[in-house]
């Protein structure tokens, strides 16, 4: 088959794939713009209580999803045509999502009353609270149901500007850290207030209240993908918050700074997976699917071989001589760009678009299990250290992707 031929075939996953790649590009390198300025404002420790405090709001930010992110955008894929029926899923999303997040301020507040680092930090709190409120009406997921990510990349790269100059001009002094995520929600909501001017205006959906039932019928249908989301973020989560209690706010910044030099080599197949879950929900291409698996596995061994020669040169970069205790959690993080690129793929992807959502969402269940006994373990042992916190995301990471990848073989997926 001629290059022509293919491109016409997947006209749009390549043009969401180009509009994908600049949005995963540009939002994974804002931070890296942001962190050597404010790792040495703000300090280390200041940085990582900024960092502890976002990693408890993001318990309140997947409650608040409450799995849409894969529930709606598959409906929205299904009834792409059909403008009633997207207006139907995103009446009752946005009524189910704004419900959560008046519930989870009850109770975070009920939280800083009782809670001393909190209530001394309740301006923190306060502000990450709004980043909530931007998941809600920002519509990402609706944008990628319509495989039209154009509208929600251009958004995305002004609001991330506007928070950037935002940052620069006003983050001056180490007390000024309390802003950093203020800064951030004003930057997405002016974004939001724009996407949802497109999806009432250009893609002409209506807002209304649904019936009981309709609402009650789309929450019941998201609840499993809550349970695994919520247990795939306690897992990604918990180990700063571990580190923040058991270690230090200096081993919360070491393993951010590692962490976020990953995420950006994730970034190639997190693209791919973003790209391909909708058209993969709707033609069920197992050819194309087998295709894509193998080259993710290409591209995560290759983007290990960069980390491991340069991974020094970008920690000195970002975060200078004071962050160099970083490198060994890179090293040890490195391993998670194969196995990542293999529990992602079979998971939210195929196992989801393939009608197998059940298998998945015990997946991430099973590995929660898991993840608490080794925790409990470590804890009564005294052994929870950076290192060893690492190693358990290694070890759950693997069970994940050995799990994923037997069903997907299993039922001829792969």
């Amino acid at each position: 088959m001629r290059l022509k031929d293919i491109y016409l075939k997947y006209k749009s996953i390549f043009h969401n794939l180009s509009y994908m790649a600049i949005l995963r590009v540009f939002m994974l390198i804002l931070p890296l713009i942001t962190y050597p300025y404010l790792i040495r404002v703000v300090g280390s420790k200041n940085y990582g209580l900024v960092v502890y405090t976002l990693s408890i709001i993001a318990f309140f930010r997947i409650f608040v999803k409450f799995g849409f992110e894969m529930s709606a955008v598959k409906n929205i894929a299904q009834n792409s045509d059909d403008i009633a029926k997207k207006s139907e899923i995103i009446s009752s999303t946005l009524i189910i999502q704004m419900f959560f997040y008046l519930l989870g301020f009850s109770f975070l507040y009920f939280l800083i009353q009782i809670i001393p680092q909190f209530k001394e930090n309740q301006k923190l709190v306060y502000f990450a609270y709004l980043l909530p409120l931007c998941d809600i009406l920002f519509l990402v997921w609706f944008f990628q149901g319509i495989e039209k990510m154009k509208y929600i990349t251009v958004v995305n790269v002004i609001a991330g500007i506007i928070g950037l100059c935002l940052i620069f001009i006003f983050i001056r002094e180490p007390e000024d850290y309390i802003y950093i995520p203020l800064f951030q929600a004003i930057s997405l909501l002016i974004g939001a207030t724009y996407s949802l001017w497109l999806v009432l205006k250009k893609e002409n959906i209506t807002f209304y209240i649904p019936s009981k039932n309709k609402i009650l019928f789309y929450l019941k249908e998201s609840f499993s993908f809550f349970i695994s989301r919520s247990s795939a973020v306690f897992n990604r989560e918990i180990n700063t918050i571990l580190l923040a209690n058991f270690a230090s706010m200096n081993s919360v910044a070491f393993y951010d700074l590692a962490k976020k030099i990953i995420d950006v080599f994730k970034m190639p197949n997190s693209i791919i997976n973003q790209v391909v879950y909708p058209y993969i929900s709707k033609n069920k291409n197992k050819v194309l699917a087998k295709k894509i698996f193998f080259i993710r596995i290409i591209i995560a061994v290759f983007l290990m071989a960069i980390v491991y020669f340069f991974g020094q040169f970008f920690i000195l970069f970002l975060g200078g001589e004071s962050m160099l205790g970083a490198i060994s959690i890179l090293k040890l993080f490195n391993f998670m760009l194969l196995f990542t690129a293999i529990t992602y793929y079979t998971g939210s992807t195929l196992l989801v678009a393939f009608g197998y959502s059940n298998k998945f969402n015990i997946s991430v269940i099973y590995s929660t299990i898991l993840f608490l006994i080794a925790v409990l373990l470590m804890y009564i042992s005294n052994f929870i250290t950076i290192t060893n916190v690492v190693f358990l995301m290694l070890t759950v990471e693997t069970y994940l992707m050995i799990y994923r990848y037997y069903y997907c073989k299993r039922y001829k997926i792969l």
